[in-house]
């Protein structure tokens, strides 16, 4: 087993992926304003907008209640900004109240306060944050997904979060066929998806193919698959070769957490708790290809018709 370990390219104290993103994307939203109020601009306000939106407007695709991170990291860095000795007293006395996203939003908002905000030798933002974001290639400009933050800091490479984030999306676009009087646009979207992947022809079309296999003996058999995992999991922490490629591990413990009978937890300190299923919300997925593969028609069409369902 080679690919087996989980990334770290976004151990930045940040949490997870996801937040990493939402600092960055709280840094981007205050460096839309210029430093002298005489150079105020309205436009600069759509900017920042641009930036904020997808957090303030989180609450019908994550269960986190972003709003509230948010403006809690904004009135951290006016109280930081504005007094620095008075913001780390008032820091110190609810630290045993603050949550962990809310430890490090004070970080963050004194560290604004002492070195302001920082740009690169091309005049762009800068920090851990957004070199977090910044490196993770597909995922950095992906839309914001809650089946892509959810395996974002799960598994090795870009390419398999979003072969796992629209497996997830696949299924769920086939539940929520199920009763409708039209069932066709589900299916077809469903199937459209899934030709993407497993018309490739690499290792991601043979993983979503034995993703499937896989997914079917949890549902039929879910002692023995478990006996199974189990097994592997005992020689690896041996050192020994398991039965399971480090893809196929990866496929036991998703299918075991999309039939119920076990999470996916990651190995690692202050991970949040797992993303809520869009399909909880009664929400119509969109896919995560769809700014992964420019000028995809289907991908194109799948986001446009979601934003007219919504209206």
């Amino acid at each position: 087993m080679t690919d087996d370990t989980r990334p770290t390219s976004t151990d930045t104290g940040a949490g997870t992926f996801q937040e990493a993103r939402f600092r960055a994307d709280y840094l981007h939203s205050m460096a839309c304003y210029p430093d002298d109020p005489a150079e105020y601009d309205p436009a600069d306000s759509l900017d920042a907008a641009e930036y904020a939106s997808p957090w303030m407007n989180s609450g019908d695709w994550q269960e986190r209640d972003w709003v509230a991170e948010w403006v809690y990291l904004g009135e951290a860095s006016e109280r930081w900004q504005r007094d620095r000795t008075a913001a780390a007293a008032h820091a110190a006395k609810h630290a045993d109240e603050l949550t962990a996203v809310q430890r490090r939003s004070e970080e963050q908002a004194r560290d604004l306060a002492e070195h302001g905000i920082t740009y690169d030798e091309h005049g762009l933002v800068s920090g851990p944050y957004i070199e977090a974001v910044e490196q993770r290639g597909a995922l950095a400009h992906a839309p914001h997904d809650v089946y892509l933050y959810r395996y974002a800091d799960r598994v090795p490479g870009d390419e398999e979060v979003l072969m796992r984030a629209d497996y997830d999306r696949v299924q769920d676009f086939r539940a929520w066929t199920q009763g409708r009087t039209r069932p066709s646009w589900g299916v077809d979207r469903a199937a459209g998806i899934e030709a993407q992947w497993t018309g490739r022809g690499d290792e991601l079309s043979e993983a979503w193919r034995h993703l499937d296999g896989v997914r079917l003996c949890w549902e039929q058999y879910p002692a023995q698959s478990q006996l199974a995992l189990t097994e592997h999991e005992a020689r690896a922490a041996r050192g020994e070769s398991g039965r399971f490629t480090g893809m196929q591990w990866r496929n036991q413990l998703h299918a075991r957490a999309l039939t119920g009978n076990g999470k996916w937890t990651v190995d690692a300190t202050d991970r949040e708790r797992d993303v809520a299923s869009a399909a909880e919300h009664d929400q119509l997925p969109d896919s995560a290809l769809a700014d992964y593969r420019s000028g995809n028609a289907l991908a194109t069409g799948l986001a446009n018709e979601r934003k007219g369902l919504r209206r």
